[in-house]
């Protein structure tokens, strides 16, 4: 069986508080006395599938019964006994999302079900560095939860949040699937936890099977706690925790409106057995990484919210495995039957279920051929896992806020949850590339039917049920989908999508407002290309709609337009190299003058920006690979901007970007690191200019930025090649990768749209 794994260590931003903390041993002697030693990790035994293996359906040490009722409380064991005391305002803890970086995404493959909210399961999680983040329902735009997490402590000396202080494996058990085992171990060896987490198939729920082992003494040397801090309805505001002790459940509650929730957020915790105590309180106040400073879980509150960041803290049972569940629904008995059916279902029935359903998913891709590699088939899950299940084809750029971890909770910071036109052509391009023919089709229906608004644009952004989220126009957004519909062969989208959109381009082009990094406007390359061949497919698809006279007016301004390409935006007059090549951008279709640009505080000359993004002219068939432009800008886009790390080369976007971290310690954005999506666009481009060699080599790099889970990042370190705190995964650069290893199978460019390149290129 092949594993993929790498061990790292865990290293976060700005942690909530921690500090030395545990708790007494009294209560655990009394649960040991059921045990014979050490608890070992089971080893995989059964498999699920013929590509995995879990943990064997008996534990060794027997679970508790949901009725087995909680040890007598004792003076080392608290009980709740009401609500949490109310921070003073000057200590109500402001709080921030968890970092941008993931090593895994799942949801129950149940994107086959009826669309409509009646879909048996409506939720996702993350995986970051060993904790169980975000946890969306009943959209994949709404986020609810900052992390679920695990502490453990000996009660004397230490106190350990093994989201900052274990060393971390992250394996994928079945290198295809969306399926992740996270092994946390102790610095100093002297324990282990192993977490698993999948989205139940049959319920809105979360289920996290944990086992512990202790490597050095007595599991009873040890106490392991749940922490588990919510952010319902996409905020850390107003949330409140109410907890029962005796049924083993917790609530958690937000019954405020947000631009997302249209009805109350709830969401029940509970288990297959009982807790030890648990207690709720307030971030950096009464919370329980606050109380075992002195190592013992001294407070116990029932309920606690509203006035601060509310967080709930639960000692575990010394016996494992442990199975949790977290349900959600518009009301707390609605979200108390979905966790509840989860935990009667059990683990591996869920766990099967789960699995089965991805795998039907990628026996469904009608790929090229059984040589593609497992990241392959990993990628076309991450990119449908972003998909929302409410409005099929709704598929946001990245569940992640890149830097998250520096990024406040208040209401709605969406980050990249949200639906970019241009990241969502992208999507559906490479789940054609995977063999995807249905998810496209569902994506060009959201951006007809949903996205694109009365003037035929479609906005910079929107929630994944269409709304416009940011309100700018960026025109490449507005021809993306037009090249899908005649990807597609959509003849019927014509009337609906495609004519309005050619329209509003022949009306408000060829400057942009903003191009595609969605900072300045004017005369752009990449916007450019996208107008030109929107525009020449469109007229493709007026012809065969019998609208001819529409067709020969785009044909005819995609002409003058590809003409003048040159004449916008090559300098001949530059300070880089032998002074031409293709700019970023031109405000006013000038390139030879001093004209200046406005971005990142700084004003400079127009003439000193060049970015790669020029090479949307081949990739779109506006000028031939070979072409002098083309040519003549390479060495100047590599010397200024290429980075070779040690997985690879990679680009940055351009000079003095300050979208990315100054570095790994500070808190400011301030240099933008090198982007992985640029090595598939470069490789791309190898691949028109029919240099293979190149075009493996890039691919190999590319597939070396994957992380441990798979998953690739917007942008990684240049000494190490590994993702920084930005949107992990991104949905983009999954594409990038599924096009890129499709192009090279083929030995052509799978995206390219012929119909442009034998007008232009050939």
């Amino acid at each position: 069986m092949c594993i993929e794994k790498t061990t790292r260590h865990g290293l976060r931003g700005l942690p909530y508080f921690r500090s030395p903390k545990l708790l007494p041993v009294l209560l655990l002697a009394f649960w040991l006395t059921a045990c014979q030693g050490p608890t070992p990790i089971p080893t995989p035994a059964a498999a699920l599938t013929p590509m995995i293996t879990l943990a064997p359906a008996t534990p060794v040490l027997v679970i508790p019964s949901r009725n087995t009722p909680a040890p007598a409380p004792t003076s080392a064991v608290p009980r709740p006994t009401g609500p949490a005391p109310e921070p003073e305002s000057r200590a109500r803890a402001p709080g921030n999302w968890s970092s941008g970086s993931r090593q895994g995404i799942g949801t129950a493959f149940t994107y086959d079900a009826p669309i409509s909210q009646t879909n048996p399961s409506r939720v996702w999680f993350t995986l970051d560095d060993g904790a169980v983040t975000d946890l969306f329902w009943p959209r994949i735009d709404q986020a609810n939860f900052h992390s679920l997490r695990f502490l453990v402590s000996d009660g004397k000396t230490f106190v350990h949040d093994l989201w900052h202080d274990a060393d971390i494996r992250t394996e994928r058990p079945s290198p295809r699937l969306p399926f992740w085992r996270v092994t946390l171990t102790d610095k100093a060896q002297r324990y282990q936890l192993v977490e698993e987490a999948v989205a139940a198939p049959n319920a809105d729920a979360i289920l996290i099977k944990a086992t512990f082992q202790a490597l050095q003494g007595q599991p009873g040397d040890y106490q392991v706690y749940l922490y588990a801090l919510p952010h319902l309805a996409n905020s850390g505001q107003d949330d409140q925790i109410k907890l029962n002790l005796g049924e083993g459940v917790a609530v958690f509650s937000d019954s405020l409106n947000t631009s997302l929730a249209s009805s109350p957020t709830f969401a029940v915790l509970t288990g297959d057995g009982p807790w030890v105590t648990a207690s709720a309180g307030y971030v950096r106040n009464s919370d329980g990484l606050t109380d075992l400073a002195d190592y013992r879980l001294d407070q116990a509150f029932d309920r606690a919210g509203d006035q601060g960041r509310p967080a709930l803290t639960i000692w575990l049972p010394p016996v494992s495995p442990w199975l949790l569940a977290l349900g959600f629904g518009g009301s707390e008995s609605k979200a108390r039957d979905e966790a509840a059916r989860a935990i009667a279902q059990g683990w591996d029935a869920n766990a099967q279920a789960y699995l089965d359903g991805w795998q039907r998913y990628l026996d469904s891709l009608t790929q090229p051929d059984d040589q593609a590699p497992d990241l392959f088939y990993l990628s076309a899950a991450v990119i449908k896992a972003h998909e929302d299940k409410t409005t099929r084809g709704a598929i946001i750029a990245s569940s992640a806020v890149p830097w998250g971890d520096r990024t406040p909770d208040s209401a709605d910071k969406g980050g990249y949850r949200r639906v970019w036109a241009r990241d969502l052509y992208h999507a559906a391009s490479g789940l054609l590339a995977a063999g995807d023919e249905v998810t496209p089709r569902q994506v060009l229906a959201f951006l007809d039917e949903a996205q694109q608004l009365a003037d035929g644009s479609f906005p910079q952004n929107s929630y994944v049920d269409g709304r416009m989220y940011w309100t700018s126009t960026q025109l490449d957004e507005v021809a993306a989908p037009i090249l899908l519909a005649w990807r597609l062969g959509a003849v019927e989208r014509y009337a609906s999508l495609v004519k309005p959109a050619a329209a509003y381009i022949a009306a408000r082009g060829p400057t942009t407002p903003q191009e595609r990094w969605e900072e300045i406007g004017g005369y752009s390359p990449a916007t450019l290309a996208a107008q030109i061949a929107g525009l020449v497919a469109a007229a493709d698809l007026a012809q065969k709609s019998g609208d001819d006279a529409s067709a020969a007016a785009w044909l005819t301004l995609a002409d003058t337009w590809q003409r003048q390409v040159k004449d916008w935006t090559f300098t001949s007059s530059g300070p880089l190299g032998d002074g031409r090549y293709f700019l970023r951008l031109a405000p006013r279709g000038d390139p030879n003058t001093d004209a200046t640009l406005r971005i990142g505080g700084q004003v400079v000359d127009q003439r000193t920006l060049v970015d790669a993004s020029f090479l949307e002219l081949v990739r779109l068939g506006v000028l031939a690979p070979q072409d002098a432009g083309v040519i003549a800008t390479l060495p100047e886009v590599d010397a200024a901007l290429q980075v070779v790390t040690p997985k690879g080369p990679s680009w940055y976007r351009y000079p003095g970007d300050a979208y990315g971290e100054q570095d790994r310690t500070s808190l400011t954005l301030a240099q933008g690191r090198p982007w992985p999506l640029l090595t598939g666009e470069r490789g791309v481009y190898a691949m028109a200019a029919g240099d293979e060699t190149t075009a493996a080599a890039l691919l190999q790099a590319l597939e070396g930025f994957a992380n441990e889970g798979g998953m690739f990042s917007e942008q990684v370190w240049e000494d190490t090649g590994e993702g920084t705190g930005s949107a992990t995964p991104l949905v983009w650069t999954h594409a990038e990768y599924l096009v890129l290893w499709r192009s090279w199978h083929e030995r052509a460019v799978f995206d390219l749209p012929d119909l442009v390149a034998q007008r232009y290129a050939r």
